[in-house]
């Protein structure tokens, strides 16, 4: 049976030629698509789809509420508060 220090040699081992396999295998596949970009021209669209639309979020009050005054520019300082 292997100890300890000889499976973790063999792990360390196992991810070199992962890695190595892996980014041999992704070259190739590079390869191929853009070979296939070019004979059929694809766009970005075309691969990735149309981009979606961000929804705009809503800005809250400084209360933290949803309050129909504009607190951004409300005086602070006013002596007759909710007029």
């Amino acid at each position: 049976m292997a100890t300890y220090p000889q499976l973790l040699a063999e792990l360390r081992d196992l991810n070199a030629q992962i890695e190595k396999a892996r980014a041999a295998e992704a070259a190739e596949t590079l390869v191929q698509i853009r070979s296939a970009v070019a004979e059929f021209h694809f766009t970005a669209e075309d691969i990735f789809g149309k981009p979606k639309k961000r929804k705009a979020r809503k800005q809250k009050s400084l209360t933290g509420g949803t309050d129909a005054v504009d607190t951004r520019t409300a005086d602070l300082f006013d002596a007759t508060p909710g007029e």
